[in-house]
C-alpha cells in the first residue's frame, strides 16, 4: 500500500532530500514551500503523514487541525532538546537530521502506524549507521571488562550497566549487567540520543519525559526511570554507548559523571585494541609462516592457514596449547612459559626450541619466537627446526627420527674431533688435522 506524504519546508534542499528518501512504490510525495501552500493541499486531500521543517516555527501549530495522519517535525540535534514544544503544538513525531533514505522511510512508516492506533508521540534520534560493524562486537566476551562493569554497578549504585551498539533497526546490548535481553528496537534506544549528542546524556525520570515515557523499558520491565550514558568512540568516531540505568528517579552527581566518562573512554580504547587485533589477524592469516596466538589461560585464540595446514588441525580455536605441545616436555614447557611471562614486563621477544604434535600424532621440532600482542595475548611465529616450512611426509619424518637419534653421538664426535684437531702436533699434525677437520665437517652436515 502506498502512503501519501506531504513535505513542507522553506529550503528546497530539504524538500529534495525528503522526497528522494520517500520514493515510490512505498510513498507518494507532495511538496509545499510554505504553510499557505500546505493548507491548500491538506484541504484538498488526506495525507498519511505530514512532515514539516522546524524552521517554520510555531505557526506550524496550524497544521495539527488540518493534518489527519501523522504530523512529524524534522529538525537538528539542537531542536531535539525542545521536542516537547513540538509535541505540545500537535506533532505526533520528531525526526532528527541527518538520516539515511532507508532510516527515514522506516521511521515515517512507523509514525504512520502509531498515529493510526493513537499511540503517544515519539522522537527518532538516529545513530551512526555507517559505523555498524565489529568494533564493539569484539568486546562481547571480554571477561575483564565484564568484571569492570560489575564493579561500576556497585560503585554507582545502579542495577543495570550496558555497552550498546546500534545496528540496522536494533540496539545491540554487547555487554550487559542486570538485564537479560540481548537487543531492543532501535526506536526505543535512549543510547541513540547519547550517540547523536557525542557527550553525556542524562534523563533523571524517563516516566516524565515525553520522549521516553512510552518506551517499553520505561512503561514495562525493568521500569527504567534514571538513565545516564556516554558515547563510546573508536578512533574518533562514535561506535556505541556506555550507560547506567536505575529503577528510581535520581540525579547524576559530578563525581559519578566523571567516572562514567572515564569508563567510556576506557571501553573505547579496549574496542580500538580489539578492532586492531582483528585487522592484525586478517593480515596474519595469509602469512606463509606458522603463526598462533594464545591467551593468558593457554587457549589458542588464533592460528593462521599455514599453521593449520602444517599441523593438520582444522579447527584449533578454543583448543588448549598443551594439546599441541609434546607431552613429555613438561619441564621445558614450564621454563619457556616462565620466560614468556617475564618478557611481558619489558616487551622483549622470547625464542625457544620445543616439539609440537601434529593432528596425526607425529612430532615436529620447531623454533618459536613469542611476543606479547596485548595484555593477555601472545603471538608466536613458528618454524621447523630444520628450516622447512611445510609438514614433512612420512619418509622425511622417518629420516628426521634417525637424525634425532644420531644427534647426540654426532655432537660428541664433533667435539672430540675438534679437540683432536687442535691438539695434534709433530710430523703427522697437518695430515691428522685435515682428517679431523673433515670428520668434524661431516658431523655438522649430518647434524
Amino acid at each position: 500500500m502506498t502512503a501519501r506524504v506531504l513535505v513542507i519546508g522553506p529550503a528546497p534542499a530539504l524538500l529534495d532530500e525528503l522526497a528522494r528518501a520517500l520514493s515510490p512504490p512505498g510513498f507518494e510525495v507532495s511538496r509545499a514551500a510554505s504553510l499557505d501552500d500546505a493548507a491548500g493541499l491538506l484541504a484538498a486531500g488526506r495525507f498519511d503523514a505530514t512532515l514539516f521543517a522546524v524552521e517554520l516555527g510555531e505557526d506550524a501549530a496550524a497544521l495539527s487541525s488540518a493534518a489527519r495522519g501523522a504530523l512529524v517535525a524534522v529538525g537538528s540535534l539542537a531542536d531535539a532538546d525542545a521536542v516537547q514544544r513540538w509535541f505540545d503544538l500537535g506533532a505526533t513525531g520528531f525526526i532528527m537530521r541527518p538520516f539515511s533514505p532507508a532510516s527515514l522511510s522506516e521511521r515515517v512508516s512507523s509514525l504512520i502506524e502509531r498515529a493510526e492506533r493513537g499511540a503517544p508521540a515519539l522522537a527518532h534520534i538516529p545513530g551512526p549507521r555507517g559505523a555498524d560493524g565489529p568494533s564493539l562486537r569484539a568486546l562481547a566476551h571480554d571477561a575483564s571488562l565484564r568484571t569492570l562493569l560489575d564493579a561500576a554497578a556497585a560503585m554507582l549504585d545502579v542495577p543495570i550497566v550496558l555497552v550498546t551498539e546500534l545496528s540496522g533497526d536494533k540496539q545491540l546490548l554487547r555487554l550487559r549487567v542486570g538485564l537479560e535481553v540481548e537487543s531492543t528496537r532501535r526506536d526505543d534506544a535512549l543510547c541513540a540520543y547519547t550517540i547523536a549528542r557525542g557527550g553525556t546524556f542524562v534523563v533523571e525520570d524517563a516516566s516524565l519525559d515525553p520522549r521516553f515515557r512510552d518506551n517499553p523499558l520505561v512503561a514495562g520491565e525493568p521500569f527504567v526511570r534514571f538513565y545516564a550514558g556516554v558515547p563510546v568512540t573508536v578512533d574518533g568516531a562514535p561506535s556505541g554507548a556506555l550507560c547506567v540505568l536505575d529503577r528510581r528517579a535520581r540525579r547524576l552527581e559530578p563525581r559519578a559523571e566523571s567516572f562514567l566518562r572515564a569508563l567510556g573512554l576506557h571501553v573505547g580504547e579496549l574496542a580500538r585494541a580489539a578492532a586492531s587485533a582483528v585487522q592484525t589477524e586478517q593480515v596474519l592469516e595469509a602469512a606463509p609462516d606458522w603463526i598462533q596466538s594464545v591467551d593468558g589461560d593457554g587457549v589458542i585464540r588464533f592460528a593462521n592457514a599455514a599453521w593449520r595446514d602444517a599441523l593438520g588441525y582444522a579447527a584449533p580455536i578454543g583448543m588448549h596449547i598443551d594439546r599441541v605441545l609434546a607431552p613429555g616436555d613438561v619441564d621445558e614447557r614450564a621454563r619457556v612459559r616462565a620466560r614468556v611471562l617475564d618478557a611481558r614486563e619489558h616487551g622483549a621477544a622470547v625464542t625457544a626450541m620445543f616439539r609440537v604434535v601434529t593432528a596425526d600424532g607425529s612430532m615436529v621440532a620447531v623454533r618459536g619466537r613469542t611476543r606479547w600482542l596485548s595484555a593477555d595475548r601472545t603471538v608466536t611465529v613458528l618454524e621447523r627446526a630444520d628450516g622447512r616450512r611445510h609438514a614433512a611426509d612420512p619418509a622425511t619424518l622417518e629420516l628426521g627420527a634417525v637424525a634425532d637419534a644420531l644427534r647426540a653421538p654426532l655432537a660428541t664426535m664433533r667435539g672430540t674431533l675438534g679437540l683432536l684437531a687442535g691438539a695434534l702436533d709433530g710430523e703427522l699434525r697437518d695430515l691428522a688435522r685435515q682428517g679431523a677437520d673433515a670428520g668434524r665437517d661431516a658431523a655438522e652436515v649430518l647434524d
